[in-house]
C-alpha cells in the first residue's frame, strides 16, 4: 500500500523536530528563537486548525523557554495576523514580497518586545538578523 504525503506538511514536521532539538541543545544562548517568522508565514498561509494549534503550542514553548511574558508572542502573532496582514495586502499588490515584509515586521516587534523587558543587547540584535536570514531562506523553500 502506498501512502501519499503532502510535501509542505512533511517539511513542517521536519522543521518542528529541528526546532525542538535546537531549543533543547541551544538553551544556553538566546539564539533559540529560530523559525518564528517561518511559523508566522505558515500560520498565515495554512487554514488547518490542527496546524495552527501546534504552532501556538510551539510559540508558548518558546515564550516559557526564553523568558518572555506568557502569551506575549502569541498576541503578537494575532495582532500581525488580524491587523497588519490585511492592511499590507491592501497597500502592497505584489504578493510575493509580502511574506518577507511580515517576517521583518515580526522580528522588529520581537526586538521591541525584548528590549521593553530587558536591556538592549547587541548579541540579541545579531541573533535577530541571523534569524531573519534563516527565515527568508525557509520561506523561499516553502513558496517553491
Amino acid at each position: 500500500m502506498i501512502y501519499y504525503t503532502d510535501k509542505k506538511n512533511l517539511l513542517l514536521f521536519i522543521i518542528f523536530i529541528t526546532f525542538i532539538v535546537s531549543h533543547i541543545l541551544l538553551s544556553i544562548y538566546f539564539i533559540a528563537i529560530f523559525f518564528l517568522g517561518f511559523m508566522l508565514i505558515y500560520f498565515i498561509k495554512n487554514n488547518s486548525f490542527f496546524i495552527r494549534l501546534s504552532i501556538m503550542l510551539f510559540i508558548i514553548f518558546i515564550e516559557l523557554h526564553n523568558g518572555f511574558y506568557i502569551f506575549s508572542i502569541f498576541f503578537l502573532f494575532f495582532f500581525i495576523f488580524f491587523y497588519i496582514v490585511p492592511s499590507l495586502k491592501r497597500i502592497i499588490l505584489f504578493s510575493e514580497i509580502n511574506c518577507y515584509i511580515y517576517i521583518t515586521i515580526f522580528y522588529i516587534a520581537i526586538f521591541i518586545l525584548y528590549t521593553l523587558v530587558n536591556d538592549f543587547n547587541y548579541y540579541f540584535f545579531k541573533t535577530i538578523v541571523f534569524n531573519i536570514i534563516i527565515d527568508f531562506i525557509l520561506v523561499l523553500m516553502l513558496l517553491l
